[in-house]
Order: C-alpha cells, then sequence, then structure tokens
C-alpha cells in the first residue's frame, strides 16, 4: 500500500523482477476494503509508505504476511538525470502474473482481476 510516486513504482518493478504478483492497494481504501483484498489475495508481504504501517488492518487482515515499510527515494530525480545505469538482462514471462486489479464492487463484492506481463 503506497502513495502514488517512485516508491509505488520501485516496489511493483521490484516484486515483478523477485517473480512476485503485485496486488497495489490505494490509500483512499477503506480498512474493511484492505481487509477483504489482502485476505482474498492471499498477500504474503505488505509493502507499506512510510505513516501507513499505523494502518489496523495491515496487521489484522494478513496476520501471516511480512509486513515492509518503502524507504523513501527523494534521491530519484537526481539519480535519474545523472546515471543511466547498468540494469541487466532481465527476462520476464509474458504469460506470467504480473498483477492483481480489484474491481470496484459496484455489483458485488470486489474481484480480483490477475493480469500477466
Amino acid at each position: 500500500m503506497a502513495r502514488p510516486g517512485p516508491e509505488y513504482v520501485c516496489a511493483t518493478w521490484g516484486a515483478w523482477l523477485a517473480g512476485c504478483i503485485s496486488v497495489p492497494l490505494a490509500v483512499s481504501h477503506t480498512n474493511r476494503e484492505i481487509g477483504y483484498v489482502l485476505r482474498d489475495a492471499g498477500v504474503s508481504m505488505v509493502l507499506s509508505s512510510e505513516g501507513l504501517l499505523d494502518k489496523p488492518t495491515l496487521a489484522t487482515a494478513a496476520p501471516d504476511a511480512e509486513i515492509k515499510q518503502l524507504q523513501s527515494v527523494g534521491w530519484y530525480a537526481t539519480l535519474a538525470d545523472e546515471n543511466e545505469g547498468e540494469y541487466g538482462d532481465f527476462q520476464l514471462n509474458p504469460e506470467a502474473g504480473a498483477i492483481i486489479i480489484y474491481t470496484s464492487g459496484t455489483t458485488g463484492r470486489a474481484k480480483g482481476a490477475l493480469h500477466t506481463h
């Protein structure tokens, strides 16, 4: 669960490169919505922006999940301007699961839709 920004992008790509599936949570979601998504998706790890770790739902809805705080990447603009970087030859299977997006649930319970790379 992260606010929009470079931390979210880095966390998502990091999850993909580790072979994981991302399940984004908006900071505007209610505790009930967060709890439902965490339980339904069966998450094993939650990456959270600073200041959001105190959401009571994180620990109660996913008691077995590892909860980690995302580090600020305020230096991102400087890094992007000064360093093209070497990122290696990463191969992502186009058929592998990448992200689960939950529907709004306007006609019933929200449903997770798995999208591939």
